[in-house]
């Protein structure tokens, strides 16, 4: 492997919304990626906000889609698509716009 990989990974054990703003502001100076694996939920969501805000570089694979308000589960079945693709589709279009 890379040496003094260790030094450049971390991982923290508390709630994804209070550690990873924080995580991102005390490293402002250094390049950071976030990669989030089997993003559950809204977690997607929560992941992609704080990156955007902090201006970061991301890769999430969300997983176990929700339509909290069915807005979206409604227009996929008009168009006879599978939910979870247009939710990520949803989701690309909040971010490009």
């Amino acid at each position: 492997g890379e040496e003094g990989l260790e030094d450049r990974v971390s991982y923290i054990d508390r709630p994804l919304q209070q550690a990873l703003p924080e995580v991102l502001a005390a490293n402002a100076d250094s390049k950071i990626w976030v990669v989030a694996c089997h993003a559950c939920q809204f977690l997607s969501k929560d992941i992609i906000d704080c990156c955007l805000t902090a201006n970061v570089d991301f890769a999430v694979c969300p997983c176990c889609p929700k339509d909290e308000r069915g807005r979206v589960q409604a227009a996929a079945q008009a168009l006879n698509v599978d939910l979870g693709v247009a939710l990520v589709l949803a989701e690309m279009g909040r971010l490009a716009g």
